[in-house]
């Protein structure tokens, strides 16, 4: 659902009629994940005002309602976190942000080191419990991963020649950044396209040769 700020004020009453509501800073984890029992709600980087009230009122119209942040785990991923804690007065559970996450095997290969600003915010959420156990252990690893590679995992099963497994082909990388969402390409083509070897015939986007969108891309640059 999309609706302008102003129509904000008009709305009398959100019913979210899932267990849990989750906010997501990214588009493209946005448009993957569909997780059961959940509504999702596009939050972009830092909760604006509209979005602050927003999700205040969501909170007052659904007592019991649970409220879950999925975003990435670097400085500023967790600084969205405690900022939208914050402003918004709800307990955002993380969700997929843990020492667990970045202790993954199958992410071992989509690691980074902290930046300077990255280590300045940590050091900072490292004297709020909530935040001490993880800021510590990625200062002391120096390590950080963006959630676009776990919402790949929770997209896509996993296989042998998954693109981040042992042996897996990274130029595959190609189709995190261009995911097919579902809704058809710009030239009204829609539906599966059998045997795509980046998505294992799930995506439902192609483009004007009948192929899936990320495996052109691949193709028209070469396969690199």
């Amino acid at each position: 659902v999309e609706f302008f700020s102003d129509d904000r004020k008009r709305i009398r009453k959100i019913h979210i009629r899932d267990g849990r509501l989750m906010t997501v800073e990214n588009y493209t984890s946005w448009l993957r994940l569909r997780p059961a029992d959940t509504t999702l709600f596009y939050l972009g980087g830092y909760a604006s005002r509209e979005q602050r009230d927003f999700l205040k009122k969501t909170a007052e119209d659904n007592p019991g309602l649970r409220f879950v942040h999925f975003g990435d785990m670097d400085g500023g991923g967790l600084f969205i976190d405690e900022d939208l804690c914050r402003v918004t007065g709800i307990r955002f559970e993380m969700y997929r942000m843990s020492t667990k996450e970045l202790q993954d095997p199958r992410y071992r290969s989509c690691l980074h080191p902290l930046t300077a600003q990255d280590r300045i915010r940590l050091e900072s959420l490292k004297q709020q419990e909530l935040y001490c156990q993880l800021a510590s252990f990625m200062l002391t690893q120096n390590v950080k991963l963006e959630q676009e590679i776990v919402s790949y995992y929770e997209s896509f099963p996993e296989s042998p020649d998954h693109p981040f497994s042992e042996g897996g082909d990274l130029r595959r990388i190609y189709h995190i950044f261009f995911f097919c969402p579902g809704d058809g390409a710009a030239d009204g083509k829609r539906g599966r396209v059998d045997g795509c070897q980046l998505c294992g015939g799930k995506c439902t986007l192609r483009d004007t040769r009948g192929f899936c969108r990320a495996e052109a891309l691949l193709t028209d640059n070469g396969g690199d």
